[in-house]
């Protein structure tokens, strides 16, 4: 069996487990992929996960997150299993459609009604701004809607239905995220985590009324944009072209000395 680094993974109100292993064989580097993470999100199944009919994840633990790991480009048929009976599929099996520099999540967990389903998010990977950070909230738990707020009153949602999600852009920083019904009452779940910079930070809520409501999370860093030169000329107006760096500015003038000098050369023969 062999091992892929997992995506970082902060434990919030669950126990996520150490480590899940992927036994399939990753396509080859040159070759188009995107990425490919797993969170199970039953509560109080384990499961086996097939891909393209592989048993690629072994009786994976509710709460845990497996992943990055690369898919070819293509469509890949992903079936959940009982780890015991495996002949039992749980929920319906999805087809995914991966293409290249994608990143997607697919979740197994419950509808508002309870029952098992599968459930693939794309990932945004587009750029973030220093001292920002993108948020999501994906409700995957056996609950109604659900209002999500940040403290002390920013509101990321009033009504958020499974399974669906909500995409914010916060300042950087620690949030205790408090998610409550759509229709008013006490707090499901509440927790302080942080979210970093040009980093796109994904809570899932997931669990149900007898297990209780947990929220996993998460982590996409290295989102950052593009730095831009900023001349000095008239008016102030920024250069929306990327800025060249030193290094490779002093690459390219010793490049053309170089060419010079064997030119000169080339002359003289």
């Amino acid at each position: 069996m062999r091992h892929f680094p997992r995506m970082a993974v902060f434990v919030v109100s669950a126990s996520i487990a150490s480590g899940a292993a992927w036994s399939f064989v990753a396509p080859a580097s040159a070759a188009p992929q995107g990425q490919f993470s797993f969170l199970e999100a039953l509560p109080g199944s384990s499961v086996d996960v097939y891909i393209d009919g592989k048993l690629t994840l072994d009786n994976i633990e509710p709460g845990t997150l497996a992943g990055p790991t690369p898919l070819a480009v293509g469509q890949h048929l992903i079936k959940v299993t009982d780890p015991v009976d495996r002949s039992k599929v749980i929920g319906t099996a999805l087809t995914l459609d991966v293409v290249a520099a994608s990143n997607q999540t697919v979740v197994v967990h419950e509808s508002a009604t309870g029952m098992p389903v599968l459930t693939a998010y794309d990932n945004d990977l587009g750029p973030v701004h220093a001292g920002q950070a993108r948020l999501t909230v994906r409700h995957v738990a056996a609950a109604g809607p659900v209002a999500v707020s940040t403290s002390p009153t920013v509101v990321i949602t009033p009504s958020l239905a499974n399974p669906d999600q909500k995409v914010v852009t916060v300042k950087r920083g620690n949030y205790t995220i408090g998610v409550k019904p759509a229709s008013g009452g006490a707090d499901l779940v509440s927790t302080l985590m942080p979210v970093p910079t040009r980093a796109s930070t994904i809570v899932y809520v997931w669990g149900d009324a007898k297990a209780g409501v947990k929220l996993a999370v998460q982590t996409i860093s290295g989102l950052g944009v593009m730095p831009i030169r900023v001349p000095a000329g008239e008016a102030g107006l920024a250069n929306d072209s990327p800025a060249m760096p030193l290094w490779v500015m002093l690459g390219s003038l010793l490049g053309l000395a170089i060419a010079g000098v064997s030119f000169m050369r080339f002359r003289q023969l």
